[in-house]
């Protein structure tokens, strides 16, 4: 399974070339690769992407200021297992991970400015979680 990070210039809708590529897991074996879900902030900062396997899981995220050439900036593993897919909330503050295989779903605080991700809450027993959708915040 591969985990490539690639981009597009889709300046020309007709005809969109491919302008830059990015292996997300370079040191990772490849028994231990298995790209899931990627995603952008809302500020356009940080893209966040889960890797998936038999050994664990994680969630990387590269710094966006060149986007054609995505910097890796840091890494969570803390409790993830398997992490399926992902959601970052609408202000950009929280990201909600699901544990296809942990049956869990992992609330994380973002920094907005690093892109960094801290722990918050774990709520188990949540049958093969394997999508997240944006969720309404209330005040």
């Amino acid at each position: 399974m591969g985990c490539s990070i690639y981009t597009l210039d889709l300046t020309d809708s007709l005809a969109p070339m491919r302008m830059g590529h990015v292996d997300a897991y370079p040191k990772l074996p490849p028994e231990q690769r298995g790209g899931a879900a990627i995603r952008i902030s809302p500020d356009g900062k940080f893209l966040y992407c889960s890797n998936r396997s038999d050994s664990g899981g994680r969630i990387d995220w590269f710094s966006l200021e060149d986007p054609m050439h995505p910097q890796h900036v840091g890494t969570v593993s803390d409790g993830l297992f398997f992490p399926r897919d992902f959601a970052l909330s609408r202000d950009g503050q929280y990201l909600v991970s699901a544990g296809q295989r942990e049956e869990t779903i992992i609330l994380w605080k973002r920094n907005e400015q690093t892109g960094a991700l801290s722990k918050l809450r774990t709520i188990s027993d949540i049958p093969e979680p394997v999508c997240v959708l944006n969720w309404k915040e209330t005040s």
